[in-house]
């Protein structure tokens, strides 16, 4: 087995991903960047940040509780800690999703229903 062919399978998906999600945070119009953003999550499902972003364009609560809750998912993956620690950059993502899906209103109704 040649290790490096190995991890370039696993890193590719992630390195298109991570420049789709650069695409996104620039793009100037929420359309745009959701279509980057849900290319990046179809290449790499664990792009937290990604997720991130759909939750925060996304005006139903139910569907924007559930692109956070995917976000926090791929962030707890990431770090691999029950009990992330605030001090460390690479948790704060973390907190901030957390305190993303408290501020979403608790009524799981969508706003498309009656």
């Amino acid at each position: 087995l040649d290790i490096r062919k190995e991890l370039e399978k696993v890193r590719a998906p992630q390195e298109k991903a991570g420049t789709l999600l650069l695409e996104a945070v620039l793009s100037p119009c929420d359309a745009e960047t959701r279509e980057f953003a849900l290319r990046a999550v179809e290449l790499h499902p664990d792009c937290a940040d990604a997720w991130r972003i759909l939750g925060e364009l996304e005006e139903d609560h139910a569907k924007s509780r559930e692109f956070f809750s995917r976000a926090l998912e791929a962030a707890e993956t990431r770090i691999g800690d029950e009990n992330p620690d605030p001090e460390q950059l690479h948790h704060r993502p973390w907190f901030r999703l957390k305190a993303a899906l408290a501020a979403i209103p608790s009524d799981t109704k969508s706003q498309a229903d009656p």
